[in-house]
């Protein structure tokens, strides 16, 4: 009885019968751990992310490593390899990849602790948009914002308090700019869209806690 092999057989036998030997496995670690080096576990929010970003990069260069796998034809041929790679490798060293995930996280987290600390918000605001407001206004913009909290904590809602906070934050904004519109002896408009986005940015990162903490009761 003659026994036909398929195209897709042909090359998931070749591989079957080479990827456990020890030069295959030492190159799959190889490219693993190369894949450690140019992928930043600090850039993914889990283990199961980090562990497929690096299956890709390790099973596509695998592949492109040898001719009878990166010739393969047509499309749905060599999906089927592909798979059968990927969850080999996933199945083989996937516990190793997300340890070293995790190992990292850690790292990763001290570092977010860092830059939060040492995080000026001023910075938010761009250099263009410094010479027309100063550090006072914005102080003040704030104080203002906290003052309004107050009043407005009795129309808060927990399932509304995204609205609320930036209608809030949106209307000192526009306060700010209809007045200094009025007075700016310099001549500069200052109602532009981008304007907004960044003060936005700026007084929510700085003041949103602390109207959280106005408005706690309401958001429980």
């Amino acid at each position: 009885m003659k026994i036909i092999i398929t195209e897709s057989q042909k090359h998931l036998l070749w591989l079957m019968r080479r990827i456990e030997d020890d030069e295959y496995l030492d190159y799959i670690w190889r490219l693993i751990k190369e894949g450690f080096d140019f992928d930043d576990p600090c850039e993914h929010e889990s283990s199961d992310e980090y562990l497929e970003a690096i299956l890709y990069g390790t099973v596509t260069t695998f592949i492109n490593s040898y001719e009878e796998l990166y010739n393969v034809y047509p499309a749905e041929v060599f999906d089927e390899m592909y798979d059968f790679i990927h969850d080999f490798m996933k199945e083989k060293y996937g516990d190793k990849i997300k340890s070293h995930y995790i190992s990292y996280r850690e790292i990763c987290d001290e570092l977010n602790e860092q830059i939060n600390e040492n995080f000026n918000p001023y910075s938010l605001i761009p250099t263009d948009l410094k010479r027309r407001i100063t550090a006072s206004d914005l102080k003040e913009m704030g104080e203002k914002l906290l003052e309004i909290a107050e009043l407005e904590t009795y129309a808060v809602q927990k399932n509304i308090y995204e609205t609320r906070l930036v209608d809030l934050i949106y209307y000192i904004i526009h306060d700010y700019v209809v007045k200094n519109n009025d007075n700016d002896i310099r001549n500069i408009p200052l109602e532009t869209l981008n304007m907004y986005e960044k003060l936005y940015d700026y007084l929510r990162y700085v003041y949103e806690d602390d109207i959280k903490e106005i408005w706690a009761d309401k958001l429980k």
